[in-house]
């Protein structure tokens, strides 16, 4: 998958659209999100980037409520995103950021890494999705089809995937290992799509 990230001030990645649109996720306590709600967008810019400048055209959609913290999946155009080495960056400005490092911010093992890397642009017909408090999701071929394989996403990034197969033949490994990918751990599928040995 071809894609570019931005590496803000305060340590934060995110992934960048079409050279310019970063998609980001900022948790608010229910109590901060009433106390600026005069003020969000620059309360959701401050949690993205360190900074209530830079970013323009918010949006931000509430993913989920979770033990009285919103969730929000947020879009955002940055101005640019300077080159790491440049000696007269502006400091206050993100800076060009990998894919291993977007990895590392999110917290995903070594195989989940190279499992989105080698996924590719795969495409998918219709699916359902669960949502988990920290942005993965879980998906799924939508009702009516049947349900053939599990995947866990994050940031559009496929971190793992499994076949019907394989929890027909070891469910409690396979829900486990399910559960562990969509909240943050490192259990691994034990194949990929093609089916080869993982």
């Amino acid at each position: 998958m071809s894609q570019s990230f931005a590496k803000f001030p305060n340590g934060q990645i995110w992934p960048v659209q079409d050279g310019e649109r970063i998609s980001a996720q900022v948790f608010m306590g229910l109590d901060d999100l009433m106390e600026y709600v005069g003020v969000v967008n620059d309360t959701v810019s401050e949690r993205i980037s360190g900074s209530s400048v830079g970013l323009t055209d918010l949006d931000y959609t509430v993913i989920q409520a979770h033990d009285n913290q919103v969730v929000l999946a947020v879009g955002a155009c940055i101005q640019t995103v300077q080159d790491p080495d440049d000696e007269d960056r502006d400091d206050r400005a993100p800076v060009r950021a990998t894919l291993e490092e977007f990895a590392a911010f999110r917290r995903w093992s070594d195989a989940m890494l190279a499992h989105a890397k080698a996924c590719g642009d795969e495409t998918y017909a219709a699916e359902s999705v669960i949502t988990t408090p920290d942005g993965r999701q879980i998906r799924c071929p939508a009702y009516p089809e049947e349900c053939s394989y599990v995947r866990v996403v994050d940031f559009g990034f496929e971190l793992a995937y499994w076949v019907c197969d394989e929890w027909s033949q070891t469910p409690e490994d396979v829900m486990g290992a399910i559960m562990g990918v969509a909240q943050g751990g490192s259990a691994e599928p034990s194949w990929d799509h093609a089916g080869s040995q993982g």
